[in-house]
């Protein structure tokens, strides 16, 4: 075993609830050899462990687990024993973040009694503690990717439907974004106008009454400028004919910029000069429990997760599109994720025929921990994503 080799270390993982720090301290070290130690109630983290580390560290060797009570720290102690008698010279380092009280209890004292380091992971802030020193702190950037946050949930992408994660929308539809983002009382009224009626899920030549004034109008002229409406034609009497593009330009109108909007808006955030969110995508289909998943945003903060559903619809106010997030989010961090529902309508006034309606939503996403951004909420999304990210309105359990 050449030096550099040998510098590379045997990672010790105490795992019990939550795994995503255990997952960035891998990322993090890229140890030769893992040794996980986990509570004989979620034995199966450690099977998650070992498909993200088998992807993302190469060359890497995980240990047979060993199973221990999570209330005994002798038993912990009896574990990390075994596990670091294959160190084979090797440094040794253990992470002590994923444990419950009683296991980190055994792991700090056997890291304290032969000199190993014991970090501790605060991912809010960025520190990587060492609790068996003089608490040095050593501050890190830790990273989990969309594709690491849902192997380490058993969860994969659906290759058959995923969206290349990373990539822009074209130019065309950015400049599309730019003007149904301008005003977002008026494209929820024209978006609503566009998509009701016999012809709306389709790109044949319609031929409909117009019932709005000239701001409206000159939002369709420019959607027309851009080649996604074709064949616009103004007829006498109020009607309007034309023709959307293809289909890509359909689903694009039909809520899909809404999608791409908070993508964008996500990679824009920024604190500090350092961006918000370490990786993030939009119209992500994953299989989750063998069944098919969908989520319209997902931003990954220092192993935190934030999902999105985007509804477009004139009358969003459905408690089943919250419960259909909330069963989403059950396997992804449940509520130590952020979750948010979004839509371009406008909140109702009092009086409007779905104030009734939006009262009773708000209330249910209250119960259900999911954070509601209407249309009213778009022109400043950059800021509502980053005050969710780094201080959401509901506290993870």
């Amino acid at each position: 075993m050449n030096k550099l080799e040998r510098q590379r270390p045997l990672l010790l993982l105490l795992l019990g609830g939550r795994i995503h720090p255990a997952a960035m301290a891998v990322q993090h070290f890229q140890p030769a050899v893992v040794g996980c130690v986990v509570s004989i109630d979620t034995p199966e983290r450690a099977e998650s462990l070992r498909a993200l580390v088998e992807r993302s560290v190469s060359d890497c060797t995980v240990l047979q687990p060993e199973a221990v009570a999570p209330y005994e720290p002798g038993a912990t102690r009896a574990a990390i024993e075994r596990l670091a008698g294959q160190a084979l010279d090797r440094p040794v380092v253990l992470s002590l973040t994923g444990g419950s009280v009683p296991m980190v209890l055994g792991g700090y004292e056997m890291a304290r009694g032969n000199g190993w380091p014991a970090y501790y992971q605060d991912t809010g802030s960025g520190q990587l503690v060492d609790l068996a020193a003089e608490h040095e702190v050593t501050r890190i950037a830790p990273r989990l990717s969309i594709i690491d946050y849902l192997t380490i949930c058993d969860a994969r992408l659906n290759q058959s439907k995923a969206h290349p994660i990373g990539v822009p929308p074209e130019g065309l539809f950015l400049n599309a974004i730019a003007l149904l983002t301008r005003d977002p009382a008026v494209t929820a009224e024209m978006m609503g106008w566009l998509f009701s009626g016999k012809k709306s899920s389709t790109i044949r030549l319609r031929n409909l009454h117009w019932p709005w004034g000239m701001t409206h109008r000159s939002l369709l002229n420019e959607l027309a400028d851009l080649e996604l409406i074709e064949e616009l034609t103004w007829r006498s009497g109020d009607r309007v004919q034309f023709r959307l593009r293809d289909t890509e330009s359909l689903q694009f109108l039909n809520g899909r910029w809404l999608e791409q909007y908070v993508n964008l808006e996500a990679a824009a955030a920024a604190v500090e000069g350092a961006p918000v969110f370490d990786y993030c995508a939009h119209a992500v289909h994953f299989l989750s429990g063998g069944a098919p998943r969908e989520l319209d945003f997902m931003g990954v903060r220092r192993g935190r997760l934030m999902a999105g559903s985007c509804k477009t619809s004139k009358n969003p106010w459905d408690k089943g599109a919250l419960d259909e997030l909330v069963a989403v989010t059950k396997n992804l961090g449940d509520n130590y994720s952020i979750r948010l529902f979004m839509t371009n309508q406008m909140r109702p006034e009092s009086g409007h025929r779905l104030a009734a309606s939006y009262g009773e939503f708000a209330e249910q996403a209250r119960k259900a921990r999911t954070v509601v951004i209407t249309g009213d909420d778009l022109p400043g999304l950059r800021n509502v994503l980053t005050k969710e990210a780094l201080h959401p309105t509901y506290a993870s359990n």
